[in-house]
């Protein structure tokens, strides 16, 4: 069910402060822009594989921001205009991480066996911690292999 613009969210939408604000905003542009180019690039020029990268600690400030950012992007997601994908999600945090040379941010992809059925995920990794989903969550999926995201 999509999620509805209530006078409760605007209330809390007018109690962020102004860099909250900025935040948000870039992660709707984030999140569209990030929609697009995973719908207009041909299947399989999105990633490119690499072999495992040693995880770089994050100054406490880095991480604090990156967490900062993740949350903007989940806010986006549950009130936002549209529902994007895990990839998308994945993809358009770790564009924020980039923009402020916060990283590297890796965008995994896992997948798992339920009920018979073949699923997938993807998430982001950064500095060994995972944002914009739960641990819980994203161990519950197997990584298909360690990859990368080809800027465009």
């Amino acid at each position: 069910m999509p999620a509805r613009f209530t006078l409760r969210k605007a209330g809390k939408l007018f109690r962020l402060g102004p860099a909250e604000l900025r935040d948000l905003l870039e992660a709707q542009w984030a999140l569209l822009s990030s929609r697009r180019s995973v719908r207009s690039r041909p299947i399989g020029t999105l990633i490119e594989n690499q072999g495992a990268e040693e995880v770089e600690l994050l100054e406490p400030e880095q991480l604090k921001r990156a967490r900062e950012l993740a949350l903007a992007v989940e806010r986006v997601v549950e009130n936002g205009l549209g529902r994007p994908t895990c990839l998308v999600k994945a993809i358009a945090i770790q564009r924020m991480l980039a923009r402020r040379g916060i990283g590297p941010g890796i965008v995994r992809v896992g997948a798992s066996l339920a009920g018979g059925s073949l699923k997938a995920h993807a998430w982001v990794e950064v500095g060994g911690e995972i944002l914009g989903d739960t641990e819980e969550h994203v161990r519950s999926f197997e990584p298909v292999s360690d990859m990368r995201l080809i800027e465009f």
